[in-house]
């Protein structure tokens, strides 16, 4: 689990080693995608309650539709139905186990 962090760490919040260091460049790519929802915000708040009804739609629906996909994408990659059996079969030893492993 530490190592999915310091991962998140380095690549997506693209932080460096030490606080010495400084605090990082921001990356590029939050960076515009953070613009493009800004400009989403203001022309939705320009355009009025008319829009404002029109993009409540999408953007109550939009995150369904990616968990969707994204749910088809992890489904069809190797591995996958062991992945599935291995979440939805209890294993009951480990139940009994009361030590905490890393």
């Amino acid at each position: 689990m530490c190592s999915y962090f310091l991962i998140y760490s380095k690549y997506v919040l693209n932080q460096p080693e030490s606080i010495e260091d400084g605090i990082g460049d921001p990356d590029w790519r939050l960076t515009i995608g953070l613009f493009v929802f800004w400009v989403t915000i203001f022309l939705v708040i320009i355009r009025g309650v008319q829009s404002s009804g029109k993009a409540s739609y999408f953007l109550a629906l939009f995150p369904y539709v990616v968990l969707i996909a994204l749910l088809i994408r992890g489904a069809t990659l190797p591995g996958a139905e062991e992945g599935i059996r291995f979440f939805f079969e209890p294993q009951w030893e480990a139940l009994l186990d009361a030590t905490v492993r890393e």
